[in-house]
């Protein structure tokens, strides 16, 4: 029940005019808490000082960029069109997302497997060690 009206919210605030720049300007302090919490709980072995400043600088900071990005891009749309535009920029950010999230699970199969050469050519190596591939991108 709880996930069925959340996920009815978060649409609404995607496809509503006006309520998704509200939605988007209160949730950035949350995105900011995530973001710190998420990193916290990646880091391990350091002190609890240098732990939690990581992540408030590093996770807080990144989240709390991206958030503030995009409620900045949805008033501008707002302000240009009457909050009209802000379809767009919602089917946007959703292909967006779906984009990122298959690029950071395939790119490292394929960059393991020598299908996708990134990054300069000083980085590559041309006899990759077979004891350093990831056993399931094979």
């Amino acid at each position: 029940m709880a996930f069925g009206t959340a996920t009815i919210f978060e649409i609404g605030a995607y496809y509503i005019p006006l309520l998704d720049h509200l939605m988007d300007t209160l949730t950035t302090p949350a995105a900011v808490v995530a973001g710190t919490i998420m990193t916290a709980s990646l880091v391990t072995d350091l002190s609890p000082f240098l732990k939690w400043t990581l992540a408030l600088i590093a996770g807080g900071g990144v989240a709390g960029l991206v958030q503030t990005g995009s409620v900045f891009l949805r008033g501008a749309s707002t302000a240009a069109t009457g909050g009209f535009g802000n379809v767009l920029v919602s089917t946007g950010e959703i292909f967006g997302s779906i984009l990122t999230t298959l690029l950071a699970l395939i790119l490292p199969c394929l960059r393991r497997s020598g299908y996708a050469q990134a990054g300069p050519s000083f980085l590559r190596r041309d006899h990759p060690d077979p004891a350093n591939r990831i056993s399931n991108c094979n």
